[in-house]
């Protein structure tokens, strides 16, 4: 959401224990043409990126100790959509796929608007929709029943034989 604090999150996996060796390199790779950009890089504190476009606003945000290495980014603009790469290399663990999240920032008016009239109307209705199937169903069984009076048979009457 447009000027909203975007959290992208990046956990990983490795055999080795979490050290001081542990580093993190965020990239940013605007949508269409445009060189990649370094975000941030981690190893043991954060080191922000030089790109004047995301100053001060790329925070560290993860726990190594929980293999979280997520950041935050204040006041999204439209500019920054585009790939995010966040790249973990934990010796002796070297080899790693880089995860990628896609951000497209949108603004306020373009997402689905459900006002709490809106919201209270569907609850009240879903209410009185089903208020008004059980009034249905206790109609039908009570007057679709049979009444009360028993039938009465009549025919020749049984006799026993000595």
């Amino acid at each position: 959401l447009f000027r909203s604090t975007a959290r992208l999150d990046c956990t990983f996996k490795s055999s080795a224990i979490v050290s001081s060796e542990t580093s993190i390199t965020w990239k940013y790779l605007p949508d269409g043409n445009g060189n990649p950009v370094t975000l941030i890089y981690y190893r043991g504190k954060s080191f922000p990126g030089t790109n004047a476009h995301f100053k001060d606003r790329v925070l560290w945000a993860g726990d190594l100790n929980k293999k979280d290495c997520s950041i935050s980014i204040n006041e999204v603009h439209f500019k920054d959509n585009g790939t995010y790469a966040c790249d973990v290399v934990n010796p002796p663990d070297v080899e790693s796929v880089p995860a990628s999240i896609l951000l497209h920032v949108v603004s306020k008016g373009s997402l689905p608007a459900y006002s709490a009239a809106m919201l209270a109307g569907i609850v009240i209705g879903a209410i009185l929709g089903f208020a008004l199937l059980v009034a249905i169903i206790v109609s039908m069984v009570l007057f679709c029943r049979p009444s009360g009076s028993k039938k009465e048979y009549s025919g020749a009457p049984s006799s026993m034989h000595n």
